[in-house]
């Protein structure tokens, strides 16, 4: 007598530089659900042609050298980062708390590289399938068809 597995837990994870987004993905008929009540988002830095985010300058001790202090990676890169980070624990709490056995990941190429340092260890080991693309953009049945194709057969 056999007994039928558990269907698994699939958690899709959708990001760009502005915006992530979690779904469960429902088989056999790929439907995508909401994971979390909202999407991740950054906050909106005024335009640096409006506001410069250069840093200030220092006169050296003896002479007439100036010297720019403060961080070197933009502020809209931080926030980029910032996003990984909190997407990555997001994931992890989704993880430990709900089960997920799988988890896929899409994402534009920085963005992605961003999500796989700040993942830990738990995280990693459920990624089954990562695609860099910027498919942020489109709505929830267009998702869905991305995904589907995943699970097609091999012919």
């Amino acid at each position: 007598m056999s007994f039928p597995l558990p269907p698994k837990t699939r958690l899709l994870l959708v990001a760009d530089g502005r915006r992530a987004r979690f779904f469960y993905i429902r088989r056999p008929e790929t439907r995508l659900e909401p994971a979390i009540g909202a999407d991740l988002v950054t906050a909106d830095r005024p335009n640096a042609k409006t506001l410069s985010d250069e840093p200030s300058t220092v006169h050296e001790r003896r002479g007439q050298h100036r010297h720019g202090v403060g961080p070197t990676t933009p502020p809209h890169r931080m926030d980029e980062i910032d996003l990984a980070k909190r997407a990555a624990e997001t994931a992890r709490k989704l993880i430990l708390e709900e089960g997920v056995d799988e988890l896929y990941l899409v994402a534009a190429p920085r963005t992605l590289g961003d999500l796989r340092e700040a993942m830990d260890k738990t995280v990693r080991a459920k990624v089954v399938r990562e695609e860099a693309k910027d498919v942020s953009k489109l709505d929830d049945r267009a998702l869905g068809a991305v995904v589907d194709g995943w699970f097609a057969p091999a012919v």
